[in-house]
């Protein structure tokens, strides 16, 4: 006996010595029995738990774990009590029940009992937890609403569980609790129908469930507009007004169609624009929708006239004359007035049109200066303002223009220059007519447009009505952008340079097509250089950056092999040409004068003066200058291209016999201050000639002061170029026109 307990003892010994099991695993209980040394009587008592490790699970009925038992027990007990919802029989030392709490392994002492003796049993029981299963969630598929709180989701589930997932993530706003598996919280963004896989777990397992879920929008409420009903004015544009709403609505409707000019915005619900017609007050229904609903609120609104305002005449007080037909003056005003009044009455012969407010007519009466009130009204209220009307029966008078003398620049609009004038004009006349595409205004006698030509013109400006008229005299003078617009320059010969009148404002400056071989234009459009090849007639666009400047000018380059210059004299001379200090008389002094003047070009050719004298030069001695064998060292060559010397200008070609025909002329033979210079020539019922007015017209062969001569103008193109009207006497001094040889 005493060798079976020793070998009992040692292998619970041994077993004790071992690592414990990992205790989230299902256990065997080995239960040890072990017999104390020590007995209080002769009579023997032994247990044996033959299951021992116990491993239970919690809140499932265990089988009864019964002892083998040899002797007799009167009691039993077990150190330290067992885990909850077991129990030791005091008759046997079996253990039963329901395990109800999780436990680690534990070694429990019982202990049994008999009348005499007693003896102990070490046993491990643990109690494992179940892993969770069947959760279920009723009512799945769920269908929830953006922005609406959901009644807590509870589910059933078997076991019990430490943590709770989805696969995937719960729509934004709702969450799972890990305890419990529950959803709570406020769906915020919709979706379509989506499946979520809920997984709970315990350390043992986990068991899983699809859950499907869709958020719908909710249907828009509480639509309304703050400050309705609304009063608004016609023409005048609204404050926009933005709808409230709960929930979101995606489109916006209204019906009937608001008044014209209003509108609500099919996305926003804003209402704004500018309402433009009277309306009486209606209500319309705005409808605000998403794919959930919609919600309506009814608006008022009226739509009123403006009250006029601003009313006003331009060109107040008004002084008219008797029996003269007034410039009708509308009025400015802001609104729409539909009637006109004036108070006290106009002047006999004169009204306000009672719906434009137009003031016309034609005054009968004198009237002294006298303020009327003019007023203008609608359905919405009404403006005034006031006029002075005198009438008198007075011719105008006072005319004058500022700032003459005018200089202008030929293809560039003018500023228009507006006089002052007292009184009344009917008319307005200049004489002489104003330069071409310069006009002046019939009743203000104001001066605008885009002059065409070269001039340099006094003009006498007269201001008329049927009492009388006043005059006053302006200075007008157009110049070329260049100092002509046609030039012909020698092949290989440096041009003069061309500068524009105004190059001092020009920022930028650009030809069309490109110029000759050898020419360059500037930034300030200063043509200049040497043209290398020859080159027929052709038009170039020069535009210009400038201020008030022409837009663009077209001028006319060619470049000739051979071309011959013109100049006038700098000096003037009496015609007795040898008393000037020529060395010689005649046409001769007249070569010897030409040869040392001041404007003569400084590359040593040659010139003579074009005049003519009885014997030593003429052109020729018939009207028609037709036959070249009527030359005497005649001044121009047959057929040839003849230009101003001072910026290569064109002038005209000569035909076989050496002049050119009147008429043909582009450009006067100076380009500044209109000169006369001693011809000669023979004048025929204004139709001049190049015959020679023998004695009577060339001062005596050019060798006399007391007789008188004839002369050409240097600002003129047609015949008077060579012969104008005046009979010049022989000892005034006059310039030279001066040809190259």
């Amino acid at each position: 006996m005493f060798k079976k307990i020793s070998s009992i003892l040692i292998f619970a010994l041994l077993f004790s010595s071992c690592a414990l099991p990992d205790p989230n695993q299902p256990q065997i209980l080995v239960i040890f029995p072990f017999f104390s040394s020590t007995t209080t009587s002769t009579s023997s008592l032994s247990i044996n738990y033959s299951g021992s490790p116990y491993v239970y699970t919690i809140n499932t009925a265990i089988s009864t774990a019964t002892p083998v038992v040899s002797g007799t027990i009167t009691s039993c007990s077990v150190s330290p009590s067992l885990p909850a919802g077991l129990s030791l029989s005091s008759t046997d030392c079996s253990i039963s029940g329901t395990p109800t709490a999780v436990q680690t392994s534990t070694e429990y002492v019982v202990t049994a009992s008999g009348s005499s003796t007693s003896t102990s049993v070490s046993i491990f029981i643990s109690v494992n937890d179940i892993s969770p299963s069947s959760l279920t969630y009723s009512g799945s598929p769920y269908t929830m609403t953006s922005g609406a709180a959901i009644t807590t989701i509870t589910p059933t589930y078997n076991g019990s569980l430490t943590d709770c997932t989805s696969n995937p993530a719960l729509p934004t706003g709702l969450s799972l609790s890990t305890s419990d598996c529950s959803i709570t919280g406020t769906p915020t963004t919709n979706q379509s129908a989506t499946d979520y896989t809920v997984t709970a777990s315990n350390s043992y397992g986990s068991t899983t469930t699809t859950i499907n879920i869709t958020i719908n929008s909710s249907p828009p409420s509480n639509l309304s507009y703050s400050g309705a009903p609304y009063t608004y004015t016609k023409d005048v544009a609204i404050t926009s007004v933005s709808p409230t709403i709960t929930g979101t609505a995606t489109s916006y409707s209204v019906s009937p169609s608001l008044p014209t000019g209003l509108s609500i915005n099919t996305t926003t619900g804003v209402l704004s624009g500018t309402p433009t017609a009277i309306t009486s007050t209606a209500t319309y229904t705005v409808t605000a929708s998403n794919s959930a609903g919609s919600t309506t609120y009814g608006l008022d609104i009226t739509v009123n006239d403006a009250a006029p305002s601003s009313l006003s005449y331009s060109g107040t007080p008004y002084s008219y004359s008797k029996d003269v037909a007034i410039t009708s003056v509308t009025p400015t005003v802001t609104g729409t007035p539909t009637s006109y009044s004036v108070s006290p009455t106009l002047p006999t012969g004169l009204a306000i049109n009672t719906t434009s407010g137009v003031l016309s007519g034609t005054p009968t009466v004198n009237s002294s200066a006298t303020t009327y009130t003019v007023t203008a009204s609608n359905t919405g209220g009404s403006t005034t303002t006031t006029i002075s009307i005198t009438v008198t029966s007075n011719p105008p008078s006072g005319l004058s223009y500022s700032g003459s003398p005018y200089v202008f620049t030929q293809n560039a609009a003018i500023s228009t220059v507006t006089p002052s004038v007292t009184g009344t004009v009917t008319s307005c006349s200049s004489s002489p007519a104003l330069p071409s595409g310069l006009s002046i205004n019939s009743t203000t006698c104001a001066i605008s447009g885009t002059p065409t030509v070269i001039s340099s013109k006094t003009h006498a400006i007269t201001a008329t009505n049927m009492y009388g008229s006043t005059t006053a005299s302006i200075d007008v003078t157009v110049n070329y952008f260049y100092s002509a617009s046609t030039f012909i320059f020698k092949q290989n010969q440096v041009i003069s340079t061309l500068t524009p009148g105004s190059s001092s404002s020009i920022t930028a400056c650009s030809v069309s097509p490109s110029l000759p071989i050898g020419l360059s234009l500037s930034s300030a459009c200063v043509l200049s250089g040497t043209p290398s090849s020859a080159s027929s007639a052709t038009s170039y666009t020069i535009t210009p950056t400038m201020t008030g400047g022409p837009g663009s000018v077209t001028i006319s380059i060619a470049v000739a092999a051979t071309i011959y210059r013109v100049f006038v004299t700098s000096g003037t001379f009496t015609a007795n040409l040898k008393s000037n200090g020529s060395g010689s008389t005649g046409p001769a002094g007249a070569d010897n004068l030409c040869g040392s003047d001041a404007n003569k070009p400084s590359d040593g050719s040659t010139y003579k003066a074009l005049l003519s004298d009885s014997s030593n030069r003429r052109a020729c001695t018939s009207s028609d200058c037709s036959n070249p064998s009527q030359n005497i060292d005649w001044v121009m060559k047959a057929n040839s291209t003849y230009v101003r010397s001072s910026d290569y200008a064109s002038l005209f070609t000569t035909n076989a016999a050496g002049i050119y025909v009147y008429g043909t002329a582009t450009n006067p033979f100076d380009s500044g201050v209109a000169k006369e210079y001693w011809t000669g020539m023979s004048l025929s019922g204004f139709n001049g000639n190049w015959v020679n007015y023998a004695n009577t017209g060339d001062c005596t062969g050019w060798t006399s002061t007391s007789n008188s001569g004839k002369v050409g103008s240097s600002d003129q193109t047609d015949y008077t170029a060579i012969r104008n009207s005046s009979t010049i006497s022989c000892s005034t001094a006059k310039y030279l026109l001066c040809v190259e040889q």
